[in-house]
């Protein structure tokens, strides 16, 4: 009879065994999965952050050559005015919450014009030697296009730090199955053998 008991008791833990192992490797997987998603966030979150410094670059790389007409210190600006758009189009074609998507459709437009403005201004200090002074009515449409686009991109990337918050929670979740599973299958592996 113990022979017989200490077969059942050999075959019980290893059935155990198997099956924390099998939950194990699941709880495993979906570690990786979280922190794959997370990556994914934070790569989302600095490509908007790049285009929002590349527009904030551009809009004062502008307002200097406005000042200047200095033709050398515009070149960078004239580059990086160029990588907008494509700048844009990569964070669109990144796998975004439909959440976030909202703000880049509402940016698109926004931006837009505000590159066309630029360009106009630029092509207008070409030809005019000096400029007159901006009138008020254009700084502060200006001012609230760029205040527009702040807006719909930190929104965009404030929707993006919840989705990270989230990740964050499914993750610790995860690691918290994942150590009690290894722990169990301890006991019950030193128990039953």
């Amino acid at each position: 009879m113990p022979d017989k008991k200490r077969v059942i008791f050999v075959i019980s833990a290893f059935v155990f065994a198997l099956f924390f192992s099998a939950f194990a490797f699941k709880v495993v997987g979906q570690l990786k999965q979280s922190a794959e998603n997370q990556k994914h966030s934070y790569d989302i979150m600095h490509q908007a952050n790049v285009l929002l410094s590349t527009l904030m670059d551009v809009e004062i790389g502008q307002r200097e050559f406005l000042l200047t007409g200095n033709e050398l210190e515009l070149e960078p600006t004239l580059t990086l005015l160029q990588n907008i758009p494509t700048l844009l189009e990569e964070l669109r074609g990144k796998n975004i919450l439909t959440a976030a998507v909202k703000h880049l459709d509402a940016v698109a437009p926004l931006i837009a014009v505000k590159l066309t403005n630029i360009s106009n201004e630029i092509d207008l200090r070409r030809i005019i030697d000096s400029l007159p002074p901006f009138s008020l009515a254009t700084e502060k449409e200006s001012a609230q296009l760029s205040a527009s686009i702040r807006s719909e991109l930190g929104s965009f990337i404030e929707v993006e730090e919840k989705a990270i918050e989230q990740i964050d929670v499914t993750f610790q979740e995860n690691l918290r199955k994942s150590v009690a599973v290894f722990v169990l299958t301890i006991i019950i592996t030193y128990v039953f053998i």
